[in-house]
């Protein structure tokens, strides 16, 4: 990877005591589309192999939307450990320890999770861009950005709630240009019009890679180009944890590195996502997009407010709307 990984070594007040028992409780938020699989189930594995490390401790994986965690935390209720994307941090941040484990990823995507020069949420996993279009579409041309300036092509975007896609595209073409004239749709919605003909070219996630790569080996795709985008994602899993008292602060920070160590990174293949800490892949359309990704990326700081990246997305949307 160009970006060298940052490491930082915890000082003994980081030492795990060795009389707590109990239950550690990981909330994990589900914001964008992940790749193959659950990361909920990813996070459950991983729990299981760190419960065997540390007997007396359970880690308990809860799943909850961004609006979920915003109505639990009003109610009073407190999370140990949370897995989140951009938009919930807005609501966790408040309560939030300042994380001082050993850091085994990225100093590009953990800049990400920084408030004041500290780190309070490690990145964990993360997925990109891509534009795909079948070949009979292109007719012999050769799919790039580029291929979108001319206003020959309808473009399909895919939306969740705090993303903002068209600012991959922003690090591969120049400001100005009228790419899109679709209307709002969802992750899934904009790979169906894609499928079905209504879009010439999809803007893709990780997720439409992998519903791509499977259909591939299904023998039901058809000719395909795939154009990676790199230097931008708003794709990325930060964890984080709260110091309750009683030694679990101290547990939990193990959790994190635990999660962001090389031997449960290597796994991420298993949910189709990309590691914040290492290649994994070595070939096939993964592979592909791993290479792209292993460029310094331009990330969102995960604590950004909602109101500031919904304003953002409606400024980029008109930007590159075509009609």
């Amino acid at each position: 990877m160009v970006s060298a990984p940052f490491w930082a070594v915890a000082g003994t007040e980081s030492a795990v005591p060795e009389g707590y028992k109990g239950v550690l409780t990981l909330w994990q938020v589900d914001g964008f589309e992940g790749g193959s699989g659950s990361r909920s189930a990813f996070l459950n594995g991983r729990a299981i192999e760190f419960e065997k490390s540390h007997p007396g401790v359970l880690v308990s994986v809860q799943t909850y939307t961004c609006e979920q965690v915003r109505q639990k935390l009003l109610d009073g209720d407190r999370f140990d450990l949370i897995s989140f994307p951009v938009g919930t941090g807005q609501y966790v941040r408040r309560h939030l320890a300042v994380y001082d484990g050993a850091v085994n990823v990225r100093d590009d995507l953990l800049e990400g999770g920084k408030l004041g020069g500290d780190i309070y949420a490690v990145p964990w996993t993360l997925g990109g861009y891509a534009l795909c279009a079948f070949d009979e579409t292109l007719d012999g041309g050769v799919l790039t950005p580029e291929t979108l300036a001319d206003g020959k092509y309808t473009l399909g975007v895919g939306f969740w709630d705090y993303g903002n896609p068209f600012a991959a595209l922003e690090t591969a073409l120049p400001g100005g240009v009228k790419v899109w004239n679709g209307e709002t749709a969802t992750s899934y919605g904009a790979y169906e019009s894609f499928l079905s003909g209504r879009c010439d070219v999809l803007l893709a996630t990780q997720r439409d890679i992998s519903r791509l790569k499977l259909r591939q080996s299904q023998g039901r795709l058809e000719s395909l180009s795939v154009y990676y985008l790199g230097g931008y994602t708003d794709l990325t899993q930060y964890i984080g944890y709260a110091d309750n008292g009683g030694g679990r602060g101290d547990y939990a920070k193990e959790f994190i590195q635990y999660l962001t160590s090389d031997a449960a990174q290597k796994k991420l293949t298993g949910i189709e996502m990309f590691s914040a800490a290492l290649d994994i892949y070595s070939s096939g359309m993964h592979g592909e997009m791993q290479r792209a990704l292993d460029g310094r990326l331009t990330s969102v700081n995960v604590f950004t407010d909602g109101e500031i990246l919904a304003r953002k997305r409606g400024e980029s949307m008109e930007a590159w709307r075509r009609d």
